[in-house]
């Protein structure tokens, strides 16, 4: 003890943020600068998404889509309940207005999502991801 030793810094000797020491008790270190404009921190960020024109065009339309169903059923809906009051076809008259609305919006979007072929984009989506 006591004897100084003057050692340089390399690949050898160095351990990065987030290893793992296997076979050892301990380790005596000194900590480099670890903080969020390290070379390790700044390779670690998600990089943006790229998306290609064609997919930012049919993201634009199936939303545009969605909203005109959503739009169609709420009307449908509405006007399915007015026309089954005034020919007094109500087959549940125990539900409130909104429980028939509601009843009604659902079976129109059932008749409806045929038309947006949301499947084949959430299954490419998948495959990106993963």
């Amino acid at each position: 003890m006591g004897v100084n030793k003057d050692m340089m810094l390399n690949e050898k000797n160095i351990v990065l943020r987030g290893s793992i020491l296997k076979e050892t008790n301990f380790i005596i270190g000194v900590a480099l600068y670890t903080g969020v404009d390290s070379k390790v921190m700044l390779n670690s960020v998600n990089n943006k998404q790229k998306k290609g024109k064609v997919e930012r065009i049919t993201n634009k339309f199936i939303l545009l889509i969605g909203v005109f169903i959503i739009c169609l059923c709420l009307g449908l809906s509405i006007l399915n309940y007015y026309k089954e009051r005034e020919f007094n076809l109500l087959i549940n008259n125990d539900f409130s207005w909104p429980q028939q609305l509601f009843t009604n919006f659902g079976q129109w979007i059932l008749v409806f999502t045929s038309i947006v072929p949301i499947a084949l984009i959430c299954s490419l989506e998948l495959v990106k991801q993963f």
